[in-house]
């Protein structure tokens, strides 16, 4: 269970954005697919957890991730840029939990990233490849020019829109695909914790994360 925390984690620190201001702002629905390549045992004991699809819907300044596996786990992350401020809502196994984290605003970084000609199409639009290292990992992007810029938590220099990404670790290698993209109006997106759900603290978490891979 907690491999599953930690992992959802990660792949939600590489896909919370914030849109290029001097663009224009896109307001949708990305549904991704997600796979899992060369998974350690530790991590394969929580392969029934693992997340196989997530959805971003994007309005304004805010963005929400959907991300769950069947009806034993659901995780919702809520952000505005403006703010800087994330409201992550879990359920698991009937206990609803909300946790509000505001940050300071610091520029996202520059990373040194490598360009390849090898291209592919992914829901529609052509691709082009390129790698980066980021903490350690080796983390492969297929973007595409065709849709805006976007700063990643990770990574604010990437030429366009990452379609795909892959992200090799020690325990597991993950892969977001986009499968689809919508233009269209969304539900409002709001900081509200809905009724039901017990806030705890950034701390609160990371002690429950504690002994994690």
């Amino acid at each position: 269970m907690k491999s599953f925390i930690v992992l959802a984690c990660l792949l939600i620190s590489f896909t919370l954005y914030s849109q290029e201001e001097e663009k224009e702002e896109f307001e949708g629905r990305i549904e991704y697919e997600l796979f899992y390549e060369n998974v350690s045992e530790e991590v394969a004991k929580y392969s029934s957890f693992l997340p196989k699809s997530m959805t971003i819907e994007v309005e304004g300044t805010f963005s929400r991730i959907i991300m769950g596996n069947q009806e034993v786990m659901n995780n919702v992350v809520i952000t505005d840029s403006e703010s800087n401020t994330t409201l992550t809502l879990s359920e698991q196994m009937g206990k609803k939990i909300a946790l509000i984290d505001k940050k300071e605003k610091s520029e996202a970084k520059e990373l040194k990233i490598t360009y390849f000609d090898e291209s592919k199409e992914i829901a529609g639009y052509k691709c082009f490849k390129a790698t980066t290292v980021v903490e350690g990992s080796n983390v492969t992007y297929y973007y595409t020019e065709e849709l805006p810029s976007i700063k990643t938590n990770y990574v604010s220099n990437l030429k366009g829109y990452p379609m795909e990404i892959t992200i090799e670790t020690s325990k597991f290698t993950t892969i977001q695909r986009v499968k689809s993209i919508s233009f269209e109006d969304v539900e409002e997106i709001s900081l509200d914790i809905p009724e039901g759900y017990n806030p705890i603290t950034p701390q609160q978490m990371n002690k429950s994360l504690n002994g994690n891979f």
